[in-house]
C-alpha cells in the first residue's frame, strides 16, 4: 500500500523537514511495515519530484504541475517557526475565500489539504500543523541586502506567521478552533514526528484495510510515550557503541545525551562564524559535532542555509595541507580539474591557502557563486595538534585564516582544555565569543548514553548494570572513554555469544570501568609472544604518540612499518581489538585513555618523556634546516647527545625521514665539504675530528671484525732502473716494482686492534719482534697524541711499525685475505702477476698469490715512486707548492688532522697525506739504503713526507729525514704497502746491484728486488717471511 505524505513548509524549518524524511525512511526500512506498507515524501524540495519550472510559470504554478497537490495526498504535514514564505501572485493563484491574496506557497498548500479532507469524502489528507516555539535566530542578510532591510523582511515573516496563527485561536476565550502541535526545538520535533508519523500510517492502513499495520500509540502529546522503534540495525551497523572510536553521522540514531549541548551549539553558530569547543581530553568533544551538530546541519538546522557542505579534518604538522586535501576529498565543488593528479591539486590549493588569510574565503564565495543558501561548516578536530605538531610559522597563518569571517563558511574548532591558553595569543578578542565549554555529562545524560543506544539496538542488560556503569565510571578524565570502550566490550561478547543481553559477569570479567582498558590492552598485547615485546610497543607508539610534554595521540602512516613483522602484528592485533584505529592508509591511536591506562604503555611515555621532548626539537629544527637551504652541519657535540637519545628511544637511522637521516648524520655532508677547495684549514681538523666521533664511513680508516680494514691502491712499478733524486743523494739505480701502498697512514683504531689483540702486541710466542734489540723488543707503546680513532697513529718507533706490519701480514694470510676469489682469475691476467683488487665478505680481497706478496714498511725508493707519481717526478705528491693541500707547519694546526682530510694534496695513485700530517718510517737504513733488513743494528731508518710540526719544504717528494728505531716522536707514523718480499741489500746480496743483475729485474720470472720472486727462492725472502708461511 503506498501512503503518500505531503511536507508543506517554509525554509526556516529545513532541519524539520529533514526529520521528517528520516522517519518516513525507518518506516520503510521497519520490518513490521515493510511488507504492507510503502510511505512516500511528496514535497517542493524532493530531489526526486518530476518539478520542471518553466520561465512562463510562477514556482508555484511549476511545482502544482510536477507534482501532486495536498488535497490528493494520504497526509499533509505543515511547519511553521518564524517565516511565512514569499507571497503568491494574484492572478495566477487566485485568493483565499476571504478575498485576500495567498502570503505563501505554504498557505496555499495548507489550506488545499484542508480543502480535500472536507471534500473528498474519504476523510482524507490527514492534517496535522506544527508550530515551532523558541526563539528564532537574528536575520543574515542576503547577498546584496543591507541589514536593515534583513531586519525589517524578518520582522514582516513574523507577523504574517503571527495573522496566520491568528484565526485558530478564539479572540475572546482563547480557545483553539483548529489543532496545532507546537514544540520547542528541533529534537522535541523529532520525538513528536516519529511518534505521530507511525500513528497516522496506521490509521490510513486501518481505514483501507480493515486492520493495522502496526501498533502504535494515539497522535495526541499526553500520557506515556511510545516505546522507542529500532533505530539501529547491528547485522548491517554493527555495535551500536564505538568504543574508543569517534561517533561518526552514522551514529547520529545511536547519539543520546548531548541534546542540549548540541542545540546551544547550533544556537550560538547561528549567529557566529567561529566556535571553539573546550574540554578535557575524553569529553566528547569531536563526538559531539560529528555526530549531534553536523546532522541537525545536514538537515538544515540553520536557516536560511539549506545545502551545508560539512568537512572534517585534523591539523596534523602540515595544516595547509590537511586542509587542502579535505576540502578537495569532502567538496564536490573544489575537486579541481581530474585530469591533474590529487597530489598535485592538494599542494597547490594548499599554496594559495598559505599565501593569504583571505585564501579560503575567497575559494567559497567562487566555488559557490549562484547558491545563496549554501555555505561551509570547516569542523577542525583535535586544533591541539597545531600546538603539539605544526611548526610555529604555520600555526600563525592558518590561525590567521581563522579570523577572517566569510559569509559562507563557519568554523568549529575542539580542542583540549589544557591547549585553550595557546589559542589566546592569535585569537583573543574572537575567544571573548567563541568559547563553548563541553563538561563531561553526569546523571540523567550519561544513563541516556548508556541505555538509549542499546534500545535503538534491541539489546538488553542485566539487572543493576546500568546503575553498575553509571557508578563506576566516575568523574576522572577520560571516564567517558573508559564507559565507552567498556560498553562496546559488553557489546562484543554478547554478539560472539550469540545473543543480545549485556551481561554483569562479562563486566566483572573485564574488570570495570576503571580497568577495561589496561585490561583489554595488556591482555592483546602478552597474547602476541613477541620475541621482544618492549622493543615492538616502543617502536611503533613513539610514531603514534606525540614527543612533546603532553603525549597527545598523532596520526602515522601505516606504510613507515612494512617489513616490520613484530610491529604489524601488534597493530593489527590492537586494529582489532579497537584500541587502533586503521583508516586509508593512516594509523592512529582510538583514544588517549588508552595512553593513560595502560600502565605498560603509561610508564613508556612518562620514562621517555623528556627524550620524546627532545626528539621532537630535533625534528623541527630539521625541517627548518631543511627548508633554508641546509646552510649548517651539526658539530659531534651537538650530535652526541641526539644519538644517545635515539637510543634510548630505539629509534634506528633507517626508521628516520630523509630529511631527519641526513640532518643527524651529515658524514657524507662532512666529506663533500673537505672537496671544497675553499675549505680552511682549521674546518678540515673539525671535520675529521666530528667524523670520529660520529661515526667516520670511509673504507681504509677503521677495523673490520679486529682487523685493520686498509685501503690499498695499485702504484705502476717503473719499466726500467731509475735513479731517484733526493735532497740529500741519489737513490738507485733500482727497478720499482709493481706494488700497492695502503691510501691513508695506519690510524690509531687500526693500531689499536694490535695493541689489543691476543695474538697482537704483547702476544710472547708471536714474531713480531724477531730479530729486534732486546730492549726494543715490546717496547712500552707512547700514548697517541691526537686522540681520536680516524687521526694517524703517531708516536710510534721504527720497531713499532715493523711489528704491526708482520703482524697484519700474519693476519692476511691466515684469513685468506690474499687469495683469488674461488671462481678463477680475471682474463688475461697470470697468476703472477698483479691483478687489482676485489671484495668479498667484509674485507677487501687482494687477488694476489701470498708467495710473491708480503705487507709491510716501503722502502724509500717506493714510497718516493709513489709519491712523486712515478716519471712524472712531481715536487710534491699534486705537483708544485699550493697552500691548503698539506698539514705542514704553515697551517699553524699544531697536530695532526685525522686522515684523508686534504683530498686535492692526493699523489696519483690517490695515496693522500704523503705530504704533512705525520713522517712515515721506511723500511730501509738512512746511512746504506739497500739494507731493508737491518732489525737489529740499530741503525737510523729513514722518515718521507714531512709533518705537521716540520716546514713546507719537509713534504717535498724528495726530501729525507732519519731517526733512531727506537725513538717514536710525536709526528712519526706509517704507511704501509703490499709489495715483494724483501731481502738484503747488502753483503751476500750485493751483487744484485750490478748493472747486469739489475737489468735482470725487467723479467718478472727473476728474483729480487723489483721482480716477482719465483716460489723457491729463499734468498729473496726474509726469514720472518719464512716463518710465517709456515705457520699458515
Amino acid at each position: 500500500m503506498l501512503i503518500r505524505v505531503f511536507l508543506s513548509s517554509p525554509g526556516d524549518v529545513n532541519a524539520e523537514r529533514g526529520k521528517v524524511r528520516a522517519v518516513v525512511e525507518d518506516i520503510n526500512r521497519d520490518p513490521m511495515y515493510k511488507s504492507k506498507v510503502q510511505v512516500e515524501v511528496v514535497a517542493w524540495d524532493d530531489l526526486h519530484s518530476d518539478v520542471i519550472m518553466p520561465v512562463t510559470l510562477t514556482p508555484q504554478q511549476a511545482i502544482n504541475l510536477g507534482m501532486a497537490k495536498p488535497s490528493e495526498c494520504d497526509i499533509c504535514l505543515t511547519l511553521f517557526w518564524a517565516r511565512m514564505g514569499t507571497p503568491l501572485d494574484v492572478e495566477a493563484h487566485g485568493t483565499k475565500p476571504d478575498g485576500t491574496p495567498y502570503w505563501s506557497g505554504t498557505e496555499w498548500e495548507y489550506l488545499d489539504a484542508v480543502r480535500g479532507a472536507k471534500e473528498n469524502g474519504t476523510g482524507l489528507p490527514i492534517v496535522y500543523l506544527y508550530r515551532r516555539t523558541d526563539e528564532p535566530p537574528a536575520p543574515t542578510p542576503r547577498p546584496g541586502q543591507d541589514i536593515a532591510d534583513a531586519y525589517i523582511e524578518w520582522g514582516t515573516q513574523r507577523k504574517r506567521v503571527q495573522g496566520f496563527f491568528a484565526p485558530l485561536r478564539d479572540r475572546d476565550s482563547g480557545a483553539m478552533r483548529g489543532y496545532v502541535h507546537e514544540y520547542a526545538g528541533l529534537d522535541a520535533f523529532a520525538e513528536m514526528i516519529s511518534r505521530h508519523l507511525r500513528a497516522l500510517v496506521n490509521t490510513i492502513y486501518e481505514k483501507r484495510s480493515g486492520g493495522a499495520a502496526r501498533s502504535a500509540p494515539p497522535p495526541a502529546d499526553v500520557g506515556e510515550p511510545a516505546p522507542a522503534p529500532l533505530t539501529w540495525n547491528i547485522e548491517a551497523d554493527g555495535s551500536p557503541f564505538p568504543g574508543l572510536h569517534v561517533f561518526t553521522e552514522k551514529y547520529e540514531p545511536v547519539y543520546f545525551g548531548r541534546r542540549r549541548e548540541v542545540n546551544e551549539v547550533l544556537r550560538r553558530l547561528a549567529t557566529q562564524r567561529l566556535l571553539v569547543i573546550v574540554g578535557a581530553s575524553g569529553s566528547g568533544k569531536s563526538s559531539l559535532v560529528r555526530a549531534g551538530v553536523f546532522p541537525k546541519l545536514r538537515d538544515n538546522a540553520i536557516p536560511p542555509s539549506a545545502a551545508w557542505d560539512r568537512v572534517t579534518m585534523r591539523p596534523t604538522a602540515d595544516p595547509f595541507m590537511a586542509l587542502a586535501e579535505a576540502l578537495i576529498e569532502q567538496m564536490p565543488l573544489l575537486k579541481g580539474d581530474p585530469e591533474t593528479s590529487l597530489i598535485a591539486r592538494i599542494q597547490s590549493l594548499a599554496r594559495s591557502l598559505r599565501a593569504k588569510p583571505e585564501a579560503l574565503c575567497e575559494r567559497l564565495e567562487a566555488a559557490f557563486a549562484g547558491q545563496p543558501q549554501r555555505e561551509l561548516a570547516l569542523f577542525i578536530d583535535q586544533s591541539e595538534e597545531l600546538f603539539s605538531l605544526a611548526p610555529e610559522a604555520e600555526r600563525r597563518a592558518f590561525l590567521a585564516m581563522l579570523k577572517v569571517a566569510s559569509p559562507r563558511g563557519r568554523f568549529l574548532l575542539t580542542i583540549r582544555s589544557d591547549f585553550y591558553e595557546g589559542l589566546l595569543p592569535f585569537l583573543e578578542e574572537e575567544l571573548r565569543d567563541a568559547n563553548f565549554t563541553l563538561a563531561r555529562p553526569l546523571g540523567s545524560a550519561l544513563m541516556e548514553m548508556i541505555v538509549r543506544p542499546a534500545e535503538a539496538a534491541g539489546l538488553t542488560f542485566d539487572e543493576d548494570l546500568p546503575l553498575t556503569l553509571l557508578r563506576e565510571t566516575g568523574e576522572d578524565e577520560g571516564a567517558l572513554a573508559l564507559l565507552a570502550y567498556m560498553l562496546d566490550k559488553l557489546f562484543t561478547m554478547a554478539r560472539d555469544r550469540g545473543d543480545r543481553r549485556l551481561r554483569m559477569e562479562d563486566y566483572q570479567a573485564l574488570g570495570g570501568v576503571q580497568r577495561v582498558i589496561a585490561v583489554s590492552a595488556e591482555a592483546v598485547f602478552r597474547d602476541l609472544k613477541l620475541p621482544d615485546p618492549e622493543q615492538t610497543l616502543q617502536r611503533v607508539f613513539l610514531a603514534l604518540v606525540s614527543v612533546d610534554e603532553r603525549s597527545t595521540r598523532q596520526i602515522a602512516q601505516r606504510r613507515q612499518f612494512a617489513g616490520d613483522a613484530d610491529a604489524e602484528r601488534l597493530i593489527a592485533a590492537f586494529v582489532d581489538a579497537r584500541l587502533l584505529i586503521a583508516d586509508k592508509g593512516d594509523l592512529e591511536v582510538a583514544h588517549e585513555a588508552l595512553l593513560r591506562e595502560w600502565k605498560t604503555l603509561a610508564d613508556w611515555i612518562a620514562r621517555t618523556k623528556d627524550d620524546r621532548s627532545q626528539f621532537r626539537l630535533v625534528e623541527r629544527e630539521a625541517a627548518i634546516w631543511d627548508r633554508e637551504g641546509r646552510r649548517y652541519l651539526l658539530s659531534a657535540e651537538r650530535l652526541l647527545p641526539i644519538y644517545a637519545v635515539l637510543d634510548r628511544l630505539g629509534i634506528v637511522k633507517e626508521a628516520l625521514t630523509p630529511t631527519m637521516r641526513d640532518f643527524l648524520y651529515p658524514q657524507a655532508m662532512l666529506l663533500a665539504e673537505l672537496e671544497k677547495p675553499g675549505t680552511s684549514e682549521t674546518r678540515r681538523l673539525r671535520i675529521g675530528d666530528d667524523l670520529a666521533q660520529l661515526g667516520d664511513p670511509r673504507q681504509g680508516v677503521g677495523v673490520v671484525d679486529g682487523v685493520p680494514d686498509l685501503l690499498w691502491l695499485r702504484v705502476e712499478g717503473s719499466s726500467a732502473p731509475i735513479t731517484l733524486k733526493t735532497d740529500e743523494k741519489d737513490i738507485g739505480p733500482v727497478t720499482v716494482p709493481t706494488f700497492y701502498i695502503a691510501k691513508f697512514l695506519v690510524t690509531d683504531a687500526q693500531y689499536q686492534a694490535f695493541a689489543e689483540a691476543k695474538d697482537g702486541y704483547d702476544a710472547e710466542e708471536m714474531p713480531w719482534w724477531e730479530k729486534m734489540p732486546q730492549k726494543h723488543a715490546r717496547q712500552r707503546l707512547s700514548a697517541q697524541r691526537t686522540k681520536f680513532p680516524n687521526a694517524p697513529r703517531d708516536t710510534i718507533s721504527w720497531y713499532q711499525s715493523v711489528a704491526f706490519a708482520r703482524w697484519l701480514d700474519a693476519k692476511y694470510r691466515a684469513l685468506g685475505l690474499f687469495a683469488r676469489f674461488p671462481v678463477g682469475t680475471p682474463n688475461g691476467v697470470s697468476a703472477s702477476e698483479p691483478d687489482g683488487r676485489a671484495t668479498a665478505g667484509p674485507y677487501q680481497t687482494l687477488v694476489l698469490n701470498p708467495h710473491d706478496w708480503q705487507i709491510r714498511l716501503p722502502t724509500e725508493w717506493e714510497w718516493q715512486w709513489a709519491a712523486q707519481g712515478g716519471k712524472h717526478a712531481r715536487e710534491y705528491p699534486w705537483g708544485d707548492w699550493q697552500s691548503g693541500h698539506a698539514d705542514t707547519s704553515e697551517s699553524g694546526l699544531g697536530r695532526a688532522a685525522a686522515v684523508g682530510m686534504y683530498p686535492h694534496g692526493a699523489a696519483m695513485c690517490g695515496a693522500l697525506d704523503m705530504a704533512g700530517g705525520l713522517w712515515e718510517w721506511c723500511q730501509n737504513d738512512r746511512d746504506d739504503y739497500r739494507v731493508v733488513d737491518g732489525f737489529g743494528n740499530g741503525k737510523p731508518k729513514v722518515l718521507r713526507g714531512g709533518s705537521f710540526g716540520s716546514a713546507q719544504y719537509c713534504a717535498a717528494a724528495s726530501y729525507r729525514d732519519r731517526h733512531n728505531p727506537a725513538h717514536g716522536s710525536y709526528d712519526y707514523g706509517v704507511r704501509l704497502v703490499v709489495s715483494s718480499p724483501i731481502a738484503s741489500l747488502t753483503s751476500d746480496a750485493s751483487d744484485l746491484w750490478n748493472s747486469e743483475a739489475v737489468g735482470d729485474q725487467r723479467s718478472p720470472s727473476k728474483g729480487g728486488i723489483g721482480g716477482n720472486p719465483p716460489d723457491a727462492s729463499p734468498r729473496q725472502r726474509s726469514r720472518v717471511f719464512d716463518f710465517l708461511r709456515g705457520r699458515r
